[in-house]
């Protein structure tokens, strides 16, 4: 018998600006244990996307409250369907939700083992990488774990 594999975990991490400032998203479904806290790796993901950063010379992104509203919304759907997407309707949710006042939107979605793991392949990859490293001010961070 083989052993069970932990289901995916589905983080989402929106960066929304305002004014004439710019809004970036970025998703990824990591294999973790379903007991692991979601808000732990949360946390962990806006760290390691503001240690880039500042190993790249960058500013650190402020937290956006309700950007992680849609970035953990967006992380349920990809947990709950285990269909790595992007959100179709990421503008008008931006706009409802978090700003009307942006200029751009980025998004980065994956899968991995690990908040760490997803965030060495983003940086091995030119066009998230570029997301993340872009310039950005804000960002919100959603987790969900598939059952």
């Amino acid at each position: 018998m083989l052993p069970a594999t932990p289901r995916p975990l589905a983080v989402r991490m929106v960066v929304a600006a305002l004014a004439a400032l710019v809004a970036v998203t970025a998703s990824i479904a990591l294999a973790s244990p379903a007991a692991a806290d979601t808000a732990t790796d949360e946390a962990r993901m806006y760290q390691l996307t503001n240690e880039s950063r500042a190993a790249n010379g960058r500013g650190a992104l402020a937290y956006d409250g309700a950007a992680s509203g849609v970035a953990r919304a967006w992380a349920v759907e990809l947990a709950r369907s285990n269909n790595l997407r992007h959100n179709p309707n990421l503008v008008a949710q931006v706009d409802a939700q978090v700003t009307r006042s942006w200029t751009a939107i980025g998004e980065n979605v994956g899968y991995a083992g690990g908040v760490d793991q997803m965030q060495q392949a983003y940086m091995a990859s030119a066009g998230h990488r570029n997301n993340i490293l872009g310039n950005y001010n804000r960002v919100g961070v959603g987790a969900a774990r598939g059952g």
